[in-house]
């Protein structure tokens, strides 16, 4: 009887198949896991390259005729996973082991989304050196592991390991320009922010505790204290980077005052209600719209600007409330 545990190992497996990497059905690297016994992602993992490339796997049957009997002899023709299969095994190696190192180990695999995994891939591993040593060769995937093996443990520095990790793009951060742009411009900030290791930055509420908690925080503000001056633009931004460029945890302090200024102040007051405006008026096929991307299109604009209003009314309402 398959186990309530079996199952939601499989279920992680398959996303991670079918959604993060978007395979298609009976896919090379689903026929390997399958016919080999292979139960979960991080089995699958666990495999060095070279371990990858010694599977085989059925890939359908193949009749040859032979001349004297007229007749067909059907044989099943075994291949192994190409290049490509096993760099994505590799990447997701990668992305595993960076949210490790970034102390956001991957706990959930279903949680991890395709774009997640792209722009890993894309902005990130490119420049990613991690700072655990490459593994040994395991053995071969037919011999028996020893359950007594122990792996070693040492105890890192967390500003080392920050200033030789990812190389980080300043570049890759928005710009912010006019406040009116707020809400797509603090979406990207975020999603940058994290994939390079800074989202305590931009956290007001968190506090190092431990002396290399600060040395690294000091380290991070510095770096976005950088990031800040090429990428904010605005009069307001401006202000406050001025006013706390000296003192302590400055970015921190500079992003959570242009924050609470983006979503309280009378700039966005004003947008909040050029959105309702908008949403009030608007309607599909307005000769004023002139709409020309489809009819679903349009129903995911309207939502995002809906989700937008929302969002700066609940703002609004912590606001008074507090």
């Amino acid at each position: 009887m398959t186990t309530t545990s079996s199952v939601d190992l499989m279920v992680k497996l398959k996303h991670v198949l079918d959604e993060v990497l978007n395979l298609p059905p009976d896919s090379a690297l689903e026929m390997v896991i399958m016919q080999n016994g292979i139960s979960s992602i991080m089995d699958v993992i666990d495999y060095s390259d070279e371990e990858l490339a010694t599977f085989t796997y059925r890939d359908g049957f193949t009749t040859v005729m032979t001349p004297e009997k007229k007749k067909g002899t059907t044989t099943v023709e075994q291949k192994q996973l190409i290049p490509g299969m096993i760099a994505h095994v590799k990447n997701l190696q990668r992305l595993s082991l960076y949210h490790h190192e970034q102390s956001d180990p991957i706990s959930d695999w279903t949680t991890v989304t395709r774009g997640e995994f792209l722009h890993f891939t894309h902005h990130i591993n490119p420049f990613y050196v991690p700072s655990i040593p490459a593994q040994a060769p395991t053995p071969a995937p037919s011999a028996v592991k020893s359950p007594t093996s122990v792996i070693p443990s040492y105890q890192k520095d967390p500003l080392a390991e920050f200033k030789k990790g990812i190389k980080r793009d300043p570049s890759q951060f928005p710009t912010l320009s006019d406040f009116k742009n707020w809400d797509a411009f603090f979406r990207s900030f975020v999603i940058e922010a994290k994939a390079q290791g800074l989202s305590n930055v931009i956290d007001p509420k968190y506090c190092p505790s431990t002396d290399e908690e600060k040395s690294l925080f000091a380290c991070q503000n510095e770096f976005m204290l950088s990031v800040f001056d090429k990428k904010l633009k605005t009069d307001k931004a401006k202000e406050a980077i001025r006013q706390h460029c000296k003192s302590e945890y400055a970015a921190q302090k500079i992003f959570a005052e242009v924050t609470a200024h983006a979503e309280q102040g009378t700039a966005a007051k004003i947008d909040s209600q050029r959105i309702l405006e908008y949403l009030t008026t608007i309607h599909w096929g307005s000769p004023t719209l002139r709409w020309t991307s489809g009819a679903e299109a349009f129903i995911r604009h309207y939502n995002d600007k809906l989700r937008t209003y929302e969002e700066s009314k609940v703002n609004s309402s912590l606001k008074s409330s507090s």
